[in-house]
């Protein structure tokens, strides 16, 4: 439903009862679609009995990796553009991460790694990520201020492209990527690693709760914002 309502419904509520026709859109149900096409992958590359024993590589090792593969990205978008291919907004910026992710993921479960980062993080360590936890948004978002769009001029191709591909690298993705997943798994396993009264509610719907959003909740809402900007003329 979330592609036809995306472009339909909401699409003739927002233009006046003029439907919009044209090739399905699937919002932000396209995750949804990209687990699918996942769990297929897994099913026939890995199998029912895929468990390779791999320990835990250690907080600095998962930082490195994570650093490498926003290299790689970086270098890739250097030649491809980020453009909405596959259903999947900047593709070609991203997908790497959501493959290796998703079957690091499957990876860490089957080999008990997050109850290893548990055990292997120290207290100054844990100092340290929740202090960053400022530190990397306000530094991506204050882009301007440390790479002026100005300073393009006075840097040579060579030394612009080094410069991009190394905020990609650490701030964009990357590094940030791989310390957001440590830091809140950190949060999640000691904090709220506990069952409370809606989680298998939600466990059980939460993707048909989201996907139920475009049919439901958000053309009540493109109807109220229409009205209200009618009012105001």
């Amino acid at each position: 439903l979330g592609p036809y309502v995306a472009r339909s419904i909401s699409g003739s509520l927002l233009t006046d009862g003029e439907l919009v026709i044209g090739l399905p859109n699937p919002g932000v149900t396209w995750f949804l679609a990209q687990l699918l096409v996942f769990n297929i992958l897994y099913a026939l590359l890995c199998g029912k009995g895929w468990s390779p024993k791999v320990p835990f590589p250690g907080i600095a090792r998962l930082l490195l990796f994570g650093f490498g593969l926003g290299i790689i990205t970086g270098i890739i978008t250097l030649f491809v553009p980020s453009v909405f291919f596959f259903s999947v907004p900047m593709f070609f910026q991203y997908y790497l991460y959501y493959l290796v992710f998703f079957f690091g993921g499957a990876l860490a479960s089957r080999n008990n790694w997050m109850e290893e980062l548990q055990k292997q993080i120290s207290g100054k360590t844990r100092v340290v990520l929740y202090c960053s936890f400022i530190i990397f948004p306000v530094i991506y978002y204050m882009k301007e201020l440390i790479l002026p769009s100005s300073l393009d001029d006075e840097l040579s191709n060579g030394v612009r492209i080094v410069v991009n591909i190394l905020y990609m690298a650490i701030f964009k993705g990357g590094l940030s990527t791989m310390y957001w997943n440590i830091l809140f798994t950190d949060i999640f396993m000691k904090f709220m690693n506990k069952k409370y009264w809606c989680t298998d509610f939600f466990s059980k719907s939460m993707y048909t709760a989201y996907i139920i959003q475009f049919v439901f909740p958000m053309q009540i809402g493109f109807y109220l914002w229409v009205q209200i900007l009618r009012s105001k003329g």
